[in-house]
């Protein structure tokens, strides 16, 4: 049998790592990884049983957007969010330096979303803090992160659309708050055994399709706050 916390100890991600992880069932390890292309080897692999999953995060990819930015982003995430009952870890500060343990009692599709949502800032490009000091709350700087990209202080449209991404960018504002979640207890829970399934299954739940993306334009200029501000009415219905 494993020492967890030596192991966990000893564990240390690539400095890159905007996915690293361990994984572990009957006191046995299942999956260590320091460096990975996303979770998909969890997500997608894994269909029995799972104690035990950490998930963390490169020191450069945690120092990019500043420290203090990452450990403001995870606390929301793991302690207020939507998604905070995926996980046991309760602190940023020590999630980031010694992993963030998910509770593998709590329902696959949204522990699979909050693994993939706490990753945003650490592999794409983010603007949370931007919005938030624009005087945008939580989850509508989190609409705006996904939509829209900052560059050099500027706000302009996102190009960029991930397939990790539980909810993509342009939807409807209350996907963004959870409302579009869906349970799926078929797919059971990685503490009780589950069928395996890719995180294609996370969006499906999530309601996000053609029909409830908004438009956006765009004449090459960076958009102000109010642009923002009306962006996010759009998303709203307003």
């Amino acid at each position: 049998m494993v020492d967890l916390d030596k192991l966990r100890a000893e564990f240390t991600p690539s400095p890159v790592a905007h996915s690293a992880y361990l994984t572990l069932c009957d006191g046995e390890v299942k999956l260590i990884r320091s460096n990975d292309y996303c979770f998909a080897p969890i997500t997608y692999k894994e269909s029995g049983r799972l104690d035990h999953i950490f998930i963390y995060f490169g020191k450069n990819r945690v120092n990019k957007y500043g420290y203090e930015n990452s450990v403001r982003w995870c606390n929301w995430v793991i302690y207020e969010s939507f998604w905070a009952d995926a996980f046991i870890t309760k602190d940023a500060a020590e999630g980031l330096k010694k992993g963030f343990e998910l509770d593998t009692r709590c329902e696959r599709i949204l522990l699979q979303a909050g693994m993939s949502i706490l990753r945003h800032p650490f592999e794409m490009s983010w603007g949370w803090q931007t919005f938030l000091d624009l005087g945008f709350d939580e989850y509508e700087s989190f609409a705006l992160s996904l939509t829209c990209r900052v560059y050099e202080d500027k706000i302009y449209p996102h190009t960029h659309n991930s397939n990790h991404k539980v909810i993509k960018a342009g939807q409807k504002f209350g996907l963004y708050k959870g409302e579009g979640y869906k349970s799926n207890p078929s797919l059971g829970t990685f503490k009780d055994g589950c069928n395996g399934s890719s995180m294609s299954t996370s969006y499906d739940n999530w309601g996000c399709s053609p029909n409830s993306m908004v438009s956006i334009s765009y004449d090459g200029t960076p958009f102000s706050k109010e642009r923002c501000e009306k962006i996010l009415n759009k998303m709203k219905g307003l």
